[in-house]
């Protein structure tokens, strides 16, 4: 074999040593791009809002000439819209580069390609809807869907520059299990706050409360103010989210010091936010104090998208006590059916079913009569998304403990179905979609009330309670007891002492149903380091917590007697299975044994379904003796 001439490797690895500098420098002027397109992507948003503010957008009515010219004429509000969509073209440009940058040089990193082409796909969306929204002489719903697409813009190239970035450089850390859950549980909210805050604007709600928080001392019946009053209840919402992920990103500052900065950044800005908001009602509604509102509400965005982004980032394979194929965020190979039925399987559908059995018959009485069936069916659907990707999101977190549980162990995550990430993706999708269809199509007070059980469920029971507190299911058990409020404000748009007697029904009644359960795995529980009753007291004590809640229960099913609400026919019908559901509690005490606790959960299954099917019955009976007369 012929060996190289002198002189010829060096410069070969001189050769590679150039293109491995080339390469890097391309990569740095990619990061540069991104970042570029992140700073300018706010200001255009920024200045949307000054077009909205003095309402520039009809300023020029043709798209996309400006009254039929390339170059307008000098008027102040033509140059602001003609200067916004000039910008916004640039801002086209680049975003198009950082797709192909990214399919250049990151092409097998999926963290910076996938976003960096939902980019462009975002961008390409937002022309669309920027032409619709100057020919439609700016609809509120329309100009809502720009700015939800300019944020989905913004929020893809942000995650694009913390992938070319490579942020966070820490190692993945345990304790950050849960923290990409909570900060994008905050993006949505934020996002979803941002869109009704457009809506306040362009429906011209912002003017229907002249005081705050309250509005002129108390909330109207309007419908502009009741838009107003439901932006201002979401802000909370957020608020308590942000102060939750700054709280989880305040424990992990010594590992993860960029998250912290980053939150504690969020809460500045919220708190400029709320500031500027109430500035806009004590005021008046100003251009400047607009125009301040949405770009805080942009920075406030882009603290939790990038919250997300990084948590997620750092916590990647920082989960203990999973199987492999749960840990290492693969899947086993699945038919189609297994997987559709994998998927079902995260909703926790039993649970759901007991659920909506709340849901109908509070309906029916909040109506005094059968509701449409539309009104049902889309509150139905939307309480069974919610309720799904509530329970998903909760098998997302206890993924861990529920490998340790023979209960729990069948679950999809657990086998390794479906891995960590596309079941939070499938959870968040499931709770959009149906907080969404129970904003649109029944009322914005069931949406709310749907969407705080699952913040509820999630923040409160699986994320604190649930593994530090005896009291987990007695004070988690709030959020399963929802759905009747949901149920009532879908057909009033408000609530009243009945809904909250069913809630209170529900409130009681969850403690004595679950711990029967718990009895029976009280092991399980033990060895997954669970306090529940069972295992913090003893059987004996649980025993007698078990009858005290089954007493209260059947007391507060009384309560519903004195609002007229129902009638006779409920009231033999609580007072027969509440006599019946009491001595199986007595019985357990008596007998102490599993089958005995098992058969008291089963019948407290049926006790909840017969109570609530005389609800119905009663109202149906009493609307046709009415009717007869």
């Amino acid at each position: 074999m012929q060996l190289p001439a002198t002189g010829a490797l060096p410069a070969a690895v001189s050769g590679h040593a150039r293109e491995a500098q080339t390469h890097s420098r391309a990569r740095g002027a990619y990061g540069g791009l991104v970042v570029f397109a992140c700073v300018l992507t706010y200001f255009v948003i920024s200045w949307g809002g000054l077009v909205r503010a003095t309402g520039a957008g009809l300023a020029c009515p043709d798209w996309p000439m400006c009254n039929g010219k390339i170059l307008p004429d000098a008027d102040t509000l033509v140059l602001i819209e003609w200067g916004h969509r000039l910008v916004a073209a640039i801002l086209g440009f680049a975003i198009f580069g950082t797709s192909l940058g990214a399919w250049r040089w990151f092409r097998r990193d999926r963290s910076v390609l996938v976003p960096a082409v939902l980019a462009s796909v975002f961008v390409i969306i937002q022309i669309i809807l920027g032409a619709i929204t100057v020919t439609a002489d700016l609809s509120p719903q329309i100009v809502s869907a720009h700015l939800g697409t300019s944020m989905l813009v913004f929020a893809s190239l942000l995650v694009t520059a913390a992938g070319v970035q490579g942020w966070p450089r820490t190692s993945a850390t345990l304790s950050l299990r849960a923290f990409p859950v909570i900060a994008l549980f905050g993006a949505l909210m934020t996002y979803g706050l941002m869109l009704t805050g457009s809506y306040v604007v362009g429906s011209g709600a912002g003017a229907a409360c002249r005081s705050w928080p309250l509005c002129d001392g108390l909330p109207g019946a309007g419908a502009l103010v009741q838009v107003h009053m439901f932006h201002r209840v979401a802000v909370i919402f957020v608020g308590a989210v942000v102060g939750f992920t700054a709280l989880q990103a305040w424990r992990v500052r010594g590992t993860q010091p960029l998250l912290w900065r980053v939150a504690l950044a969020g809460i500045a800005v919220y708190l400029a936010q709320a500031l500027i908001g109430a500035l806009n009602v004590w005021i008046g509604v100003v251009p400047l104090l607009q125009v301040m509102h949405l770009a805080a509400a942009a920075a406030m965005w882009a603290t939790m998208v990038l919250l997300a982004t990084l948590g997620w980032r750092a916590a990647r394979g920082g989960v203990a006590h999973l199987p492999p194929a749960a840990a290492d965020g693969t899947a086993d190979a699945l038919s189609r059916g297994e997987t559709v039925r994998a998927y079902v399987a995260l909703t926790k559908p039993r649970i759901i079913e007991l659920l909506l059995v709340t849901t109908v018959p509070a309906m029916v009485l909040a109506e005094k009569g059968m509701p449409s069936l539309w009104l049902m069916l889309v509150t139905i659907i939307g309480g069974t998304l919610t309720a799904g990707g509530a329970n998903a999101i909760n098998c997302y977190l206890d993924r861990d403990i529920d490998s340790l549980m023979e209960r729990t162990r069948a679950r999809p995550l657990v086998r390794g179905q479906i891995t960590p990430g596309r079941a939070l993706a499938f959870a968040l999708t499931l709770e959009v979609a149906g907080a969404a269809l129970l904003a649109v199509f029944a009322t914005p007070l069931a949406s709310a009330l749907a969407v705080s059980a699952t913040l509820f469920y999630v923040f409160v029971y699986t994320l604190w309670l649930k593994r530090t507190s005896v009291q987990n299911i007695v004070i988690g058990g709030a959020a399963g007891s929802v759905p009747p409020l949901v149920g009532w404000a879908a057909v009033t748009g408000s609530l009243s002492w009945s809904a909250w007697v069913m809630f209170a029904i529900i409130f009681f009644w969850t403690p004595a149903h679950f711990w029967a359960l718990a009895l029976k795995y009280r092991d399980d529980y033990a060895h997954a380091g669970v306090p529940m009753g069972p295992v913090v007291w003893g059987a004996r004590r649980t025993y007698g917590q078990i009858l005290l809640y089954t007493v209260l229960t059947v007391l507060v099913t009384f309560l519903l007697i004195p609002t007229g609400a129902v009638g006779l026919i409920y009231t033999v019908g609580a007072t027969a299975l509440g006599i019946a559901f009491v001595i199986y509690a007595l019985r357990l005490r008596r007998i102490a044994t599993t089958s005995a606790a098992m058969r008291l959960f089963a019948y407290s299954i049926v006790y909840l379904f017969l109570l609530f099917a005389a609800m119905v019955l009663d109202q149906v009976v009493r609307n046709l003796s009415g009717a007869a007369l």
